[in-house]
């Protein structure tokens, strides 16, 4: 029988095929199949609703009740793997710290991540004696999951009291600690029972107070599997008068929702302090970095304002200012180290649109006029007299340390050019402003005027 010969070329492709799979030769080939595994592990905590954790900072999972959980995404054996928190529970708010969430896949299913959450939560139910020279006292109560604790016989870690005022703009604050080192003050309870307790302040409220101040507290516990994480409160804030005829509140700007779209939860301070509403009080207009600067003989350095609203708009302006926003962090100058910790901002990269105010300000807020009252932002210069050979280090030592100069920004042209801050910039806003502080910036840049910022900025509020 004739075989055709299409059929013998046929044939002899398969058979090329079959010798290239089978023998490793140079023509059509598959590699071995690679192994994949998956990342598992448990949820531990009350009420987690809202939880959500991404693996290799993509695959996201939504995690509603304590339990097992799975990324259903498989990784290669061999490969990296990370597990972190998007977003903290919400229903209750709580804060998760996680453990064997990193490493390296070897040969099987990573099942030993442990996420653990925890709601610490503190609310103030009322503040009186608060009349100038008065010792004021507050009632709260704390909880944890929503069960009430008696932090006398079970203490926090450190349980705080802030007080600031006035409410037009905060200018001044004074802490007291009511449990941890150093603890002050009286603390009785109310109903332990019940979580509730009585804290009456070692001082009284300055006699030149005038207008309303606020109360805010700040606590953390610690769980004993992780002794290096802080389980913090998100800080409440209760508004009370002083001399005026009721508690009047300080405006808000921007809220925890708005920070924890990018930051998923926020927190300061080693995660301490949570709750964007606190950090007002001490990052006030007359807040400079003054204990944080670098400390040299026969120097001088600027201690920049840590004002709220300059702080902020500098760290996420980050990379695009023309002048970086470096501070001094912790810890700081000492002896052997006169330069401190100096932190520079002007790496950071905001990743949304600088243009578009409202993905931080709340409706009506990122617009001019600012509300009235509102005090400058305080720059100093610290200069050194000591002579270089007065000693064997290069620290500058009290008294020699002294600030010689300070800046006060208008609060329209502080908080525009902590933005645009080119030296023209500033220099247009300070000829625009009078010798007694008055700024003119509504003339040229309020909404609908010539160079209205709704014509510059994306106000989509």
């Amino acid at each position: 029988m004739k075989i055709p010969t299409g059929f013998v070329i046929s044939c002899l492709l398969l058979s090329c095929v079959a010798t290239a799979i089978s023998c490793g030769g140079s023509g059509a080939s598959t590699q071995p199949a690679v192994s994949t595994f998956t990342v598992s592990g448990t949820v531990s905590g009350v009420g987690v609703g809202g939880l959500k954790l991404t693996l290799n900072g993509g695959h996201e999972i939504a995690v509603n009740a304590a339990g097992a959980f799975t990324f259903t995404t498989p990784l290669p054996d061999g490969s990296s793997y990370s597990v972190q928190v998007s977003q903290n529970p919400t229903a209750p708010p709580q804060t998760c710290t996680l453990a064997g969430n990193s490493g390296v896949i070897s040969g099987a299913n990573v099942t030993n991540v442990s996420v653990v959450c925890s709601a610490l939560n503190l609310t103030i139910l009322n503040v009186t004696n608060t009349g100038p020279s008065q010792a004021p006292a507050a009632d709260f109560q704390v909880s944890q999951n929503g069960v009430p604790v008696n932090i006398l016989a079970t203490p926090l870690a450190s349980l705080k009291a802030t007080i600031a005022g006035p409410t037009t703009d905060y200018a001044s604050y004074w802490q007291n600690r009511i449990q941890g080192v150093g603890a002050t003050g009286t603390l009785t309870a109310v109903d332990a029972a019940a979580g509730t307790f009585h804290y009456v302040f070692p001082g009284p409220i300055p006699a030149i107070a005038t207008g309303s101040y606020a109360l805010a507290l700040e606590g953390y516990l610690l769980n004993g599997t992780y002794p290096n994480v802080r389980f913090s409160a998100v800080s409440p804030v209760s508004f009370f008068a002083v001399t005026d005829a009721s508690a009047v509140a300080r405006r808000t700007v921007v809220d925890d929702g708005k920070c924890n779209a990018c930051h998923a939860t926020i927190a300061a301070h080693g995660g301490s302090v949570r709750g964007v509403q606190y950090c007002a009080f001490c990052h006030n207009p007359n807040l400079s970095n003054d204990t944080q600067v670098a400390r040299f003989e026969d120097a001088s350095i600027v201690a920049a304002p840590m004002d709220m609203k300059v702080l902020i708009h500098k760290i996420h302006r980050g990379e695009a200012l023309v002048q970086p926003y470096i501070i001094g962090g912790f810890p700081a100058p000492t002896v052997a180290n006169p330069a401190g910790t100096p932190i520079n901002y002007g790496a950071v990269v905001y990743t949304g649109n600088p243009l578009d105010c409202a993905a931080c300000h709340l409706p009506g807020t990122g617009s001019l006029p600012l509300a009235p009252g509102l005090l400058p932002s305080t720059a100093r210069t610290w200069t050194s007299t000591e002579p270089v050979a007065n000693d064997a280090d290069s620290y500058a030592n009290n008294p020699y340390f002294l600030v010689s100069a300070t800046v006060q920004t208008p609060p329209e042209s502080a908080v525009c050019t902590s933005c645009h801050d080119a030296p023209y910039t500033a220099a247009h806003a300070a000829t625009m402003t009078t010798a007694a502080g008055a700024e003119s910036c509504e003339t040229c840049h309020r909404p609908g005027a010539v160079n209205g910022i709704d014509r510059y900025h994306f106000l989509s509020q």
